[in-house]
């Protein structure tokens, strides 16, 4: 009888233990997340990282996207391939069920924020700070100190700036925001002093007639003025002095409100015989959106809204390297205006690089030598335009699409297609300093270069003449009565020459391309927030809940949707994929719910009794 009873003891003893043996150990877990990894992301071993969130977070923050709350009864990783890219590259979150050990993803076009605070897994199989930029370097006849910084004085030889431009009629908005401490990478001081330098040293800008906004400026609200580049040589790194002369240059905070308050200043101090130049350098989100300090973002329509306060000017000219930032030239377009911009609206912007190793942008770097290399001045007039500046750093950009784009080690596309827009031919007539806007073209041009590659055109309101060897490239030259072209003048079987006699004088034509289907869906980028196949297979609710007292159907729904709480008083709120909530209500009993007025998709029906909550997700066809 003691036997019978200890063997029914032991039967209950182990009916008992048998939940708790089904359930998927947090070792368990973080086997299943690294088989996971290896058989998904193998190709990325020497970059990945793997992080599992801390028991007690409830949900996860993205950098410029909704947060996301962590379903119950769940163990959350966070797996970033590339953890050393850009800003915008695609990571993911992986759920697995504590229940059932089933795995869902989540994809996100942006990095989790706050990652500090989960712990660190899976490390890559090599060191990636291995391939910092350690020493120092001098590119293209500039010098980089060996914590990674530019030089002062770059523009040595430029003299009598000054002078050139003693009117005073020019002026300059910098805003380089950073978004925060961890993001603020080095590049971008390297840009704005480069840009800065350039202004004041070689066109003769005022220096009280540049508007620096940098990071969190002069006196940083958030940070007390306590914060740092990203740059590993130098750490603490900061400078407000942006050309060596001694004095703080940078004025403003790069956010919203700095930058309304400057365009306001400006509406209220240009004339008509003024000319405004703006410079951008920085992050950019997927809609175009500049990223500004403490993680806010100004908006093409936005940006454009600011300049349109300047209502007296002569000209305005913008120059950007942020990522997307072609999505500004559609809402900036308007007479008397300039854009050039790295890369279309669907692009990635490059630098030189990789992650924080990066010196400088690449189309920025190479639009400021153009003012710094003769061969930029195409037509001969001594000057360099705005068109003759885009096109020299494009032809000089590395990953302008010529054919040694690719994938870089991050999982991105090594592709940039530089875009610019000018209203006609001011481009071609728009200079930085010496009064802006010449107003027209040459009478007459004398061009002796020779030729190898590259776009050039010539544009004379009488005559061009010429005894060039063109070897390479695309030569146009329009005059208004004549082309001479003397006996020495050559063109080489393979380059382009075309010459024309016309009224309509040609000038820089706008380069606007909107090819995105090639390279927006790649796999790179990735979409805001999705969800894979698996994700429904998750097991979302808490042991706690009796299953048969919620249930939700039918699913998928054409529209009508019936949640039954059973003897349970609930509050039910239904999100969409980003987190948007688009209805909410207390309940109990059985809930009817409309949702043929939504957009088809997938959705997020999360219960929430007293003492637990339930999530399934409902598919809308």
């Amino acid at each position: 009888m003691i036997a019978k009873r200890s063997f029914i003891s032991l039967l209950l003893a182990l009916f008992a233990y048998l939940p708790t043996m089904a359930e998927t150990s947090a070792d368990e877990a973080k086997t299943l997340v690294k088989k996971y990894v290896a058989d998904s992301l193998s190709e990325f071993t020497t970059t990945l990282k793997v992080f599992m969130a801390p028991e007690d977070l409830t949900q996860i923050e993205f950098y410029y996207r909704p947060s996301f709350e962590i379903p119950s009864s769940v163990y959350t990783f966070y797996v970033d391939p590339t953890p050393e890219a850009d800003l915008v590259h695609r990571v993911r979150v992986v759920f697995i069920s504590k229940e059932t050990g089933k795995i869902g993803t989540l994809y996100s076009g942006m990095p989790v924020k706050n990652i500090s605070d989960w712990a660190l897994i899976t490390a890559p199989d090599i060191d990636i700070t291995d391939a910092t930029v350690h020493g120092e370097h001098t590119i293209e006849g500039i010098y980089f100190d060996s914590r990674g910084l530019v030089q002062y004085n770059v523009f040595t030889d430029a003299t009598n700036a000054v002078e050139k431009n003693s009117n005073g009629h020019s002026y300059a908005v910098i805003i380089s925001g950073g978004i925060n401490m961890d993001k603020n990478d080095i590049r971008y001081w390297n840009n704005s002093s480069l840009i800065y330098q350039l202004l004041v040293d070689v066109y003769g800008y005022k220096r009280e007639n540049i508007y620096v906004l940098m990071a969190g400026g002069p006196v940083d609200d958030l940070f007390h003025n306590n914060f740092t580049y990203t740059n590993p040589f130098s750490p603490d790194f900061f400078h407000f002095d942006l050309n060596g002369d001694g004095t703080d240059d940078v004025g403003y905070p790069a956010t919203k409100k700095a930058i309304s308050e400057v365009f306001d200043l400006l509406s209220n101090k240009l004339t008509t015989e003024d000319d405004l130049f703006v410079f951008t350098t920085d992050h950019g989100d997927m809609d175009g959106q500049i990223c500004l300090w403490g993680e806010e973002e100004l908006t093409p329509t936005e940006f454009t809204s600011e300049i349109n306060k300047i209502k007296n000017v002569k000209s305005i000219a913008v120059t950007t390297s942020h990522c997307f930032g072609g999505a500004l030239i559609e809402p900036f377009k308007a007479p008397g205006r300039t854009i050039s911009t790295s890369t279309m609206l669907c692009e990635l912007s490059n630098s030189n690089g990789e992650g924080h190793d990066c010196l400088y942008s690449e189309f920025a770097f190479n639009w400021i030598l153009g003012h710094k290399d003769a061969k930029a001045d195409t037509d001969g007039d001594g000057k360099v335009s705005m068109y003759e500046a885009f096109m020299y750093a494009r032809e000089h950009d590395h990953f302008y699409n010529n054919g040694e784009g690719g994938v870089n080690i991050y999982g991105y596309l090594h592709i940039e297609h530089p875009q610019y827009w000018s209203d006609e031919c001011l481009g071609s007539n728009q200079f930085l300093g010496e009064g802006g806007v010449s107003g027209s073209v040459p009478s007459e041009i004398v061009f002796d270069d020779n030729i190898e590659s590259g776009e050039i055109i010539k544009s004379a309101a009488k005559s061009i003449t010429s005894k060039s060897n063109i070897s390479g490239g695309d030569v146009k030259f329009y005059a208004g009565e004549l082309v001479s072209l003397k006996s020495s003048f050559s063109v080489t079987s393979g380059a382009v020459f075309q010459a024309k006699i016309t009224d309509d004088i040609k000038c820089g034509d706008s380069e606007v391309s909107d090819e995105c289907d090639k390279y927006w869906k790649q796999g790179f980028y990735g979409p805001t927030i999705v969800f894979d196949a698996n994700f429904d297979g998750l097991i979302t609710k808490s042991t706690n809940v009796n299953s048969n007292a919620i249930t939700i159907y039918p699913n998928p729904t054409t529209g009508d949707l019936t949640i039954t709480l059973g003897d349970k008083v609930a509050n039910v709120t239904i999100t969409d994929v980003l987190g948007n909530v688009i209805y909410t209500q207390p309940a109990s009993g059985d809930l009817f719910v409309d949702m043929s007025s939504y957009n088809k998709g997938i959705y997020l029906v999360k219960v929430v009794t007293a003492n637990d909550s339930y999530i399934e997700k409902v598919v809308l066809k």
